[in-house]
């Protein structure tokens, strides 16, 4: 064999000349293997007054940065983008349609469905927030504020609302107790006709309560409807007559200036996280989880709607409506005691008797959960706050809030920002 050149670029170029032309040009026109990351649809729709839609995408964008293992798709219509293309995507995370469940099944794409009242939901992997601990969480907070008179707002043939109403009546009977119940409809909101109907059910609802009473509402666009009907068409005291739960914690209607709703939260960040850990496993192979995943909701907020201790004593019941529409001012415990004709050692009594507090310990009480819900919607300083709340010193919030909470003011703040 001769030796090659001693030029090495000139040695491979006569070793290529060598090669036959019909050789030569298949290696040039053969096509380039490349390797493309799999394209996955998020088909949520980004309605900025339904924040759980949106923070569940906030959530997939997170593990998508995390991982960078897809190529991230915003299409809240990948149904009919399926329809027009199979091969647009290799997978879909969905609020799932009938039509993406049979074109993801016909042309074996990865989907995993977040929307608890799909039409198709059980018949694909699926992560959901469980409405079961959440009906437990509102019982308990009404419960444990004295309430025994009860009630639960669903919609119409809901999966939600059937899990929900299921389990609060469960959980209210443990206790010897049940829930008078209503269920509108869905389309409530969507034509006058219904809007009509469902205000008129509502309102025959209402005139069928016995006072005091605590309602959870399975979301929160219900719960404030609610309450602006009962107040508006029946003058009922909220919360010193009706105590109001919604679901969602709906920033856009829990945070009003004439309503401040208790809600029970979802995470739906987690909820985000997790459906994309589903659907990468399934687009590596791995098989689906045997049922849905469900997820527990991480807190209730209580806000103003169930700041109350419910009592049937006429006397009490005032004077704690006194002490809610005054703690913002500095009153003392005289000013109770005056305010309902009484002597103030008999006001005690009565306090210590029925409510085993006294009455300085509920103002206080009451002061210290305004300032709570100020400290999250404002960003004022604490000591200007604690003076809307009728507090005179930051000792004195200092020491109130330790007694309430375990923690200063400040690091109560910091923790829930």
């Amino acid at each position: 064999m001769a030796e090659p050149p001693s030029n090495p670029l000139r040695w491979l170029h006569l070793l290529w000349l060598s090669v036959p032309s019909e050789t030569r040009l298949n290696v040039i026109s053969a096509p380039q293997i490349t390797h493309h990351l799999p394209r996955v649809a998020v088909m949520i729709s980004q309605d900025e007054a339904v924040s759980h839609h949106v923070d569940t995408y906030y959530g997939i964008q997170q593990w998508h940065m995390q991982h960078q293992k897809w190529e991230l798709v915003l299409d809240p219509f990948a149904d009919e983008t399926l329809k027009a293309n199979p091969k647009a995507y290799d997978g879909v995370i969905a609020r799932a349609t009938a039509l993406l469940h049979e074109l993801t099944r016909k042309h074996g794409i990865p989907a995993v469905n977040v929307w608890l009242n799909s039409p198709v939901g059980d018949q694909m992997p699926a992560v959901y927030s469980d409405h079961v601990p959440v009906a437990d969480l509102a019982a308990e907070h009404l419960l444990s504020r004295g309430f025994q008179r009860f009630g639960i707002l669903t919609y119409h043939g809901e999966r939600a609302s059937r899990r929900l109403r299921k389990r609060f009546q469960e959980r209210l009977a443990e206790e010897g107790f049940r829930a008078s119940q209503l269920s509108i409809s869905l389309r409530m909101a969507t034509s006058r006709v219904h809007w009509r109907r469902g205000c008129d059910r509502m309102r025959m609802w209402i005139k069928g309560w016995d006072l005091p009473i605590g309602v959870l509402c399975v979301y929160d666009q219900p719960a404030q409807t609610l309450a602006n009907m009962a107040r508006a068409d029946f003058g009922i005291k909220i919360p010193h007559e009706l105590a109001l739960i919604g679901v969602g914690n709906e920033k856009a209607r829990c945070v009003q200036p004439t309503l401040q709703l208790s809600s029970v939260e979802f995470n739906n960040k987690h909820s985000g996280h997790v459906a994309a850990q589903m659907l990468d496993d399934l687009l590596n192979g791995r098989p689906a989880p045997d049922g849905p995943i469900w997820l527990p909701p991480s807190e209730l907020v209580a806000r103003q709607t169930t700041d109350v201790v419910a009592v049937e004593d006429q006397t009490l019941a005032s004077a704690l409506r006194y002490i809610a529409e005054n703690c913002h001012r500095p009153i003392q415990v005289v000013d109770v005691a005056d305010a309902m004709a009484m002597s103030l050692r008999s006001l005690q009594q009565r306090f210590g008797e029925k409510l085993g507090c006294s009455i300085s310990s509920q103002i206080e009480h009451m002061r210290i959960e305004r300032l709570k819900r100020l400290m999250l919607h404002s960003d004022e300083p604490i000591k200007a706050l604690a003076h809307q709340c009728g507090f005179t010193s930051m000792n004195t919030v200092h020491r109130a809030f330790l007694r309430a909470e375990g923690v200063p003011p400040s690091q109560f703040r910091k923790e829930r920002a």
